[in-house]
């Protein structure tokens, strides 16, 4: 479930357009040498959360993980990345997003749903820290479902127990996302200052959760 070179052009433009437009100091925005994560994003983005308390529907995957994905990082004040390519996760941290260096865990969770827990849980970040998930394996890959559906990142306190069986979800605060790229290589971009549980998301967004 790895990306292709395209794709991650694709998103090293969006999210340099992205972070420019965000006001951040993007001077070490450079893909990585390895091909293994990309970099991206629009002038217009809203990284502020959007709402509390919503209700939604969780992303599903079309390609099953069959066991967790760990991946840990050590982030420094220059940046950095964290990729799990065989989930289609990026996230991508502007310099300055730490004071010193952090070691970051990102975890993919089996399943069919594009749920994540990122440690340290409680992180807060002096820049925002921008997620990309890539959809060619999810079940937005197509454009009738990318024009119907309009994704967001939903903040879960207690992860994947904030997840019910019927795919719903209540998160504690919604970020927006936007699609990057086209095709195949088409990412969900968004944003968040905090860590612990996410999930890409879809749906109602009321408060209420109805």
């Amino acid at each position: 479930m790895r990306c292709s070179s395209g794709a991650l052009r694709y998103l090293t433009t969006a999210l340099a357009v992205f972070v420019a437009g965000a006001c951040v100091d993007n001077a070490s925005l450079t893909a990585p040498s390895d091909d293994s994560a990309p970099v991206a994003i629009p002038p217009s983005f809203d990284e502020t959360p959007v709402q509390t308390l919503s209700g939604g529907i969780v992303v599903k995957r079309t390609s099953v993980i069959n066991t967790d994905i760990v991946v840990t990082q050590t982030i420094t004040a220059d940046g950095g990345w964290i990729a799990i390519p065989d989930a289609g996760l990026y996230l991508y941290f502007p310099r300055g997003a730490v004071s010193e260096p952090l070691t970051v865990t990102a975890t993919a969770h089996k399943g069919n749903k594009v749920v994540y827990s990122f440690e340290p849980h409680g992180t807060h970040f002096n820049t925002p820290v921008y997620m990309a998930q890539l959809l060619r394996y999810t079940e937005l890959n197509t454009p009738r479902n990318r024009k119907t559906q309009v994704p967001w990142y939903g903040y879960m306190p207690d992860g994947l127990a904030d997840v019910n069986e019927d795919g719903t979800a209540q998160f504690a605060e919604v970020f927006n996302a936007e699609y990057y790229g086209k095709g195949n290589e088409t990412y969900a971009l968004g944003s968040t200052t905090h860590f612990s549980g996410y999930a890409l998301a879809s749906g109602r967004r009321d408060p209420s959760g109805q």
